[in-house]
């Protein structure tokens, strides 16, 4: 409940407060996907692609991420794979997102979105691997008018939100150096998304009836890859807001 109203986090990370920026180092990179069979590892696979940089994109079926000697034999055998000069990379794409649901199961969201995002930070910690955890805008309340900033105090209304803050507290318990990424209203390939239900809708009724309380910046999967590999390249820590521009 309650109206969002421009929740969506700025387009540009620079200048980021909540976040640090090293130098750009040329340690050659090497990705981890876990929820590499979503919309964002999906895009994480081809954005890594692009760039000419090894990614390991292991079946989700086979990379639990609640599942603690799961989550170290996979993170084990990627580190041990990592060649000479090689930098390894775990980010977390996975997460529990279906807003409506997660308050019904309240268990689930947090054992996947909080549990979940602890196990892979203590296990790339352990290993030796940066860490990038994706997060979202519903860790905010909405009631501000405009963009929020990495600065501004969270207040989530929803399980949802309340479970990818207590993600993102736990990450940064594990690991003080890891990336924790804030994104917004998500579209791409491989998942369900705002545009692919209002063309499902489209097919199959003569009249659509949408929301008009809530604005936000809709956010492609690939340009949020891109920018997360850019900010990893940066040697960027700490919380950055990434999301298309406009609303």
């Amino acid at each position: 409940g309650g109206t969002r109203s421009s929740t969506a986090p700025p387009s540009s990370p620079t200048g980021a407060p909540a976040g640090t920026r090293g130098g750009a180092s040329v340690v050659a990179r090497a990705y981890l996907i876990a929820g590499a069979g979503g919309m964002l590892g999906t895009a994480l696979v081809r954005a890594c692609g692009e760039r000419g940089l090894r990614c390991e994109a292991p079946p989700e079926a086979g990379f639990d991420i609640t599942d603690t000697a799961e989550v170290g034999d996979v993170a084990g055998a990627f580190v041990a794979s990592l060649g000479p000069g090689e930098r390894g990379v775990l980010v977390n794409a996975a997460a529990y997102t279906n807003v409506e649901r997660a308050e019904d199961d309240p268990e689930t969201a947090y054992r996947v979105n909080e549990d979940g995002a602890r196990v892979l930070a203590e296990a790339a910690r352990d290993a030796g691997l940066g860490f990038v955890h994706v997060s979202t805008d519903f860790v905010f309340d909405g009631a501000k008018h405009g963009a929020y900033s990495e600065t501004d105090e969270p207040n989530p209304l929803s399980v949802y939100g309340a479970s990818k803050l207590a993600g993102e507290r736990a990450v940064l318990a594990a690991d003080p150096g890891a990336l924790i990424v804030r994104t917004a209203w998500v579209f791409g390939e491989n998942g369900v998304n705002f545009p692919t239900k209002i063309l499902g809708f489209a097919r199959d009724r003569d009249t659509l009836s949408v929301v008009t309380d809530e604005a936000g910046s809709p956010t492609y999967t690939l340009d949020l890859a891109r920018g997360i590999l850019e900010l990893v390249e940066a040697g960027a820590t700490g919380v950055f807001h990434l999301a298309g521009s406009g609303s």
